[in-house]
């Protein structure tokens, strides 16, 4: 019969296998191509409002996609 390890057991055997920290950087776009911004919810929350005031508050940076 196969003896049962406590967690801190199996831990101590995997350490160097455990990842606590992964860096990551911020992807920077080399274009200047708009990204999608998906804006959703319920009826009457106002997505609708809030995409026509993006686009008015800066219209180099909010535009609304072509059906």
């Amino acid at each position: 019969m196969e003896e049962l390890k406590s967690m801190d057991e199996l831990c101590a055997e995997n350490d160097s296998e455990i990842l606590t920290y992964e860096e990551v950087t911020l992807y920077q776009s080399k274009t200047e191509r708009k990204r999608p911004l998906v804006l959703c919810g319920p009826e009457g929350v106002g997505c609708l409002e809030l995409r026509q005031r993006l686009a008015e508050f800066d219209k180099d940076k909010f535009a609304s996609a072509i059906p």
